[in-house]
């Protein structure tokens, strides 16, 4: 029923079959990526009462595992060195190659790597249990090889440069389940100081997804993916397990000195933002995951619910604005200034800065030699600021209090370039439909045939709203790092997107429609809280 409704309120057709695929979701069953299916044997936390566990989240709890390892005598995650022994020995020729167990629980992959003529193998777990364990199984018959209880988000015991490789058979998976982005960080930040120049971290992982803690700034690894296409054939048809073989590059250890700061800044405020979401809410919804977004990549302290920034309104930004000198939002000009060269080869061309804040970048594009730059904002405050900074020095940059759904001051195809650094992600944090038509439609309407808007965003499915029916771009989309090099970690983008010629008349036959459509589901949303 909400399907039908939702597009008869939108004006639009249900394909067949829709309604039925829909129906057969089952009530309450959660619309969020599940977390990959476990090896035979093996269930998550949350499978059943007898875990103990109501949640996937004990993965990252110390008791559970000391609980399970006390139950177990040996377990299996993944795979086994029959299926890794290549990987290894490619990471590893040398069998004389001093490598690190990272989680080693009670597994009898290390114990395999040892006959095989890998005997300078450490292991650590932060369970005692799992390694007095294996201590007891390996003291006798394996008396080079060496157990530790430690930390994985630390490993302190070990120097800079101990290790050839370091191979984590799912410890990254249990970390991350801890939903503490601080603590993958920090591990990922220790095995990277720990390795040698030239040495592997060997990931083998249950979730595709988290490859991608792999691009985080303050790593520099040469990442090849492998799919484990040998698992038992009862998983073949339902798994993305894999590994990642990822050698350390020359430059890492400038990373890890110049970007584990900010990184670990930046991941205290997302936790502190995750904290905050109320519990009954899913984490996986579009509007959450915005916020979240929206909030890590700000600076701004966040301790309670009541500190939490309306982006959508002016009064907030006013307030901001009034106690803050200067912020630049996701990226700075350098990481911008080549997009922007292409958008505008002449440095004639008239440029918006939509919804510019407090931003610099107007003042680095003006002392670029772009000095056809107009700035607008809804925030007198912020107006008042980029008027008192620049009146003098600037004197061709001009600063317009408007709202950016309404941009009646500017003729049709006035300006070569709308820049857009975050102004699409605050208005739709508003969550009003009606004012994200209207400000793409304002766009639009400023632009030359043929002109750019550059969107950059910290949310990949924004680029979605350039889709929209009375918009006529050509839209290429190019990752960037952002302001504190987290981008491709983040899946910051930047879009630039060209006017096509038939723009303006698409604007005129469609709006109206959008309009009404999006007024009428903007009264629905309202209505139904």
């Amino acid at each position: 029923d909400l399907l039908r409704k939702l597009a008869g309120v939108a004006g639009f057709a249900v394909l067949p079959g829709a309604v039925e695929a829909v129906a057969a979701i089952e009530p309450g069953q959660p619309q969020v990526r599940p977390p990959a299916a476990p090896p035979e044997g093996r269930r998550l936390p949350s499978a059943g009462p007898e875990a103990g566990h109501s949640s996937d989240h004990a993965f990252g709890d110390k008791s559970y595992w000391d609980n399970r390892f006390s139950a177990e005598e040996t377990d299996e995650w993944i795979s086994d060195y029959s299926e890794l022994c290549d990987l290894i020995a490619r990471a590893c020729p040398d069998k004389a190659s001093r490598i690190l167990n990272l989680g080693c629980g009670i597994s009898r992959i290390c114990e395999h790597m040892y006959d095989d003529g890998y005997e300078n193998i450490v292991n650590v777990d932060i369970s005692p249990v799992a390694i007095d364990k294996m201590r007891g199984r390996n003291e006798q018959q394996r008396p080079r090889m060496e157990w530790h209880v430690a930390d994985a988000t630390t490993l302190s015991f070990f120097g800079d440069g101990s290790f050839d490789m370091v191979l984590d058979k799912s410890t990254l998976d249990a970390i991350s389940c801890a939903m503490q982005t601080t603590l993958v960080v920090q591990m990922l930040a220790a095995v990277s100081r720990i390795l040698k120049v030239g040495g592997s971290y060997l990931l083998v992982t249950l979730d595709p997804t988290n490859t991608d803690f792999l691009t985080m700034p303050h790593l520099a690894y040469d990442v090849e993916n492998v799919s484990l296409s040998d698992l038992p054939r009862n998983l073949r048809a339902k798994s993305n397990h894999r590994a990642c073989l990822c050698n350390k590059l020359p430059a890492a250890e400038g990373n890890l000195k110049a970007k584990l700061p900010g990184m670990l800044a930046w991941a205290t405020r997302f936790d502190q933002c995750q904290r905050l979401v109320p519990k009954q809410s899913e984490m996986g919804t579009p509007i959450v995951q915005q916020l979240l977004m929206m909030l890590a990549a700000d600076s701004c302290a966040v301790s309670s619910v009541e500190d939490l920034p309306s982006y959508g309104e002016c009064a907030y930004w006013d307030r901001r604005f009034s106690e803050e000198g200067h912020y630049e939002w996701i990226a700075e000009y350098s990481e911008l200034q080549a997009l922007i060269a292409r958008a505008c080869p002449e440095k004639t061309s008239r440029i918006l800065m939509l919804g510019s804040g407090t931003s610099r970048l107007p003042e680095q594009l003006y002392d670029d030699g772009y000095r056809e730059v107009v700035n607008v904002d809804i925030s007198q405050v912020a107006i008042d600021k980029m008027k008192s900074r620049n009146d003098q020095l600037r004197s061709g940059m001009e600063s317009h209090v408007a709202s950016v759904a309404d941009l009646s001051r500017f003729g049709d195809g006035h300006f070569d370039l709308v820049i857009d650094k975050g102004t699409l992600d605050s208005v739709a944090c508003a969550r009003q439909n009606l004012l994200v038509v209207d400000m793409l439609a304002e766009v639009s309407r400023v632009l030359k045939e043929g002109g750019a808007y550059l969107l950059v965003t910290v949310d990949p499915t924004n680029p979605d709203f350039l889709k929209m029916p009375h918009l006529s771009f050509d839209v290429e989309t190019v990752p960037i790092h952002g302001a504190l090099g987290m981008g491709l970690f983040m899946k910051h983008c930047a879009c630039l997107c060209r006017c096509r010629p038939n723009a303006g008349e698409v604007l005129r036959r469609e709006l109206p429609r959008l309009r009404e459509a999006a007024a009428r589901l903007d009264e629905e949303e309202s209505r139904h809280g």
